[in-house]
């Protein structure tokens, strides 16, 4: 899931996924942008990241967790499971 342990590392999170994809929507009521999946993380993360719930799972899938590759030791950060890029 997506447990970012600093403002940088959400803000790199969303340049890379959330400000391209067609879910980041204006709320003209609140005259914000946002998205509900990142609210769901930014929600309910910290509580949840050593859940064995089935919310986590849901988490989990909608923002899947960062890995390191063994042979180049390079972070991998994959993409959100509904990223739906803008043309």
């Amino acid at each position: 899931m997506a447990y970012f342990s600093n403002g940088t590392e959400a803000e790199s999170f969303k340049e890379n996924n959330c400000y391209q994809c067609k879910n980041w929507k204006h709320d003209k009521k609140t005259d914000t942008w946002g998205c509900p999946i990142m609210d769901l993380h930014l929600l309910h993360s910290y509580d949840l990241c050593n859940s064995k719930s089935l919310a986590k799972e849901f988490l989990d899938f909608l923002i899947p967790k960062r890995k390191i590759d063994k042979k180049t030791n390079a972070l991998i950060v994959p993409p959100c499971s509904m990223l739906l890029k803008r043309k």
